[in-house]
């Protein structure tokens, strides 16, 4: 195989700048409409970020490239020479992969059919024709200058022969989603309706259901040391779903309970009674009528926190880490669960009333969370669960990443905290995600790291010295 990328990028690469190969709209054309996903990669920018350089046409690895496949078994070595040592010979920006009827396929163009014909007869030896195609060994399907990997040429045929009745190319949902998104390194659109046709056994759920005529679009670029993923929902004809006819707004009026230190949270607003009453649908009568009153008293936002010890050599001790739960919920509700609570007393459990809230303390702990301590309470319209006393008024700025949003989370372990510095890890993790009426988006930066984003998580996971400090650290906690 190694033969044969050699070939075809030695001619591939002199003739590269002179060729501008398929561009992204002649492959949707060849894709039916009603596909269940659709996924372009622009490799070159995966290359990019993952540090490799490009010169004359042909691309090199960059260091960390390098040190991950000098440890990997010489097949795999030869799979990352091949990728890329065939980028010259393709349209490596606009490579994509579909299932039509559940079936896989991946398709690319081909800036010189010629020589890749060649290059393909000359490794695998004269081609079969197969529905139509030149097929060569591993699934390899050649015609005109496209080229298509499948282990099922006459589903290809059906597929293609699909797409010229209905193309992925006149449907708006997919010229808007893929022509707006050049910058993307990865753009996926799904069809949910022929995914739910695909799982008949969702297909009854009222939620799902709820989107049975929608898609999801939604996309990844790199940018230095992050990567950003933005999306939304739309319907077929390419206007956005917007999510304010589905959930309430986030009440950001939780992050008061927040420990200074919360390493993530996570929180959206209140389903819409619609939604609320299609999942209790879907219960039995008995428990329909049990969990409907409770799910009735949800009266806003939910949310989840996670803060680490304060001390850095308690990090492995699950009991000093701090979890806490929170949901805006009808008083009357909130007493009956914190009554029920009380009553686990006569379980076994130690339960003191404080003057605020009530503390469940389990004797002998909970598997590694010992000794494990509940409190339970209601705070500014908040059933409040937590392993921590419930304070209702902490010092924090954390309603920045949550006002005006449907749903969003941040994560933030800085470069310059106890967590990164104390493991001695080569950089931090910062992240952000948010939902508002129109639109998702999604930040995750490698605080501290120098590198691009791809290439900062393989010399992370390559840097053998690192790993050892990072042990060492982590066993003497």
């Amino acid at each position: 195989m190694n033969k044969l990328f050699s070939r075809i990028s030695l001619f591939a690469a002199i003739l590269a700048l002179a060729a501008c190969g398929n561009k992204s709209n002649d492959i949707l054309s060849t894709i039916p409409a009603d596909a269940e996903i659709i996924v372009r990669v622009d490799a070159e920018k995966i290359l990019e970020s993952a540090g490799c350089t490009i010169d004359d046409g042909q691309w090199t690895p960059g260091a960390g490239v390098e040190r991950m496949r000098d440890a990997l078994t010489s097949g795999m070595r030869d799979d990352i020479d091949n990728l890329l040592a065939a980028m010259p010979a393709v349209n490596a920006q606009n490579i994509y992969f579909h299932t039509y009827k559940s079936r896989p396929c991946v398709t690319v163009g081909v800036k010189h059919p010629g020589i890749m014909a060649d290059a393909l007869e000359k490794e695998f030896g004269k081609p079969e024709t197969k529905d139509g195609f030149q097929s060569y060994g591993h699934g390899i399907l050649l015609r005109d200058d496209m080229l298509w990997i499948t282990n099922d040429s006459h589903a290809l045929a059906e597929s293609l022969d699909a797409a010229k009745k209905s193309a992925a190319s006149s449907d708006k949902i997919f010229d808007k989603a893929f022509g707006s998104r050049s910058d993307d390194a990865l753009t996926v659109v799904c069809n949910y309706a022929t995914l739910l046709r695909a799982n008949p056994y969702v297909a009854y759920s009222g939620v799902i259901g709820m989107m049975s005529d929608k898609y999801i679009a939604y996309g990844m670029k790199f940018k230095g040391s992050s990567a950003i993923i933005d999306g939304g929902v739309y319907s077929a004809d390419g206007e956005i779903f917007k999510a304010g006819g589905l959930v309430a707004p986030v009440d950001d009026t939780f992050t008061k309970l927040l420990p200074a230190n919360t390493l993530l949270a996570f929180a959206f607003g209140r389903p819409d009674e619609e939604i609320t009453d299609q999942i209790i649908d879907q219960m039995g009568a008995r428990v329909k009528s049990e969990v409907k009153p409770f799910v009735d008293a949800l009266d806003g936002t939910f949310a989840l926190a996670v803060a680490p010890p304060a001390d850095f050599p308690n990090l492995l001790k699950l009991s000093e880490w701090t979890f806490t739960m929170a949901v805006q919920y009808k008083k009357d509700k909130a007493d009956e669960i914190i009554a029920f609570a009380e009553s686990f007393k006569d379980q076994g459990a130690n339960v003191s009333e404080l003057s605020d809230q009530v503390l469940i303390s389990v004797p002998g702990g909970i598997g590694y969370l010992n000794p494990a301590n509940f409190y339970l309470g209601y705070f500014n319209g908040m059933l409040v669960a937590s392993t921590r006393r419930i304070s209702a008024d902490n010092g924090n700025d954390f309603k920045r990443y949550f006002n005006g949003y449907y749903s969003a989370a941040f994560l933030d372990m800085p470069a310059n905290g106890d967590i990164v510095k104390g493991l001695h890890l080569p950089f931090g993790l910062k992240s952000t995600m948010k939902c508002d009426d129109e639109n998702y988006v999604s930040e995750i930066t490698l605080d501290g790291s120098k590198s691009p984003f791809i290439e900062s998580i393989i010399n992370a996971a390559t840097d053998r010295a690192m790993q050892r400090e990072v042990a060492e650290a982590l066993s003497k906690l």
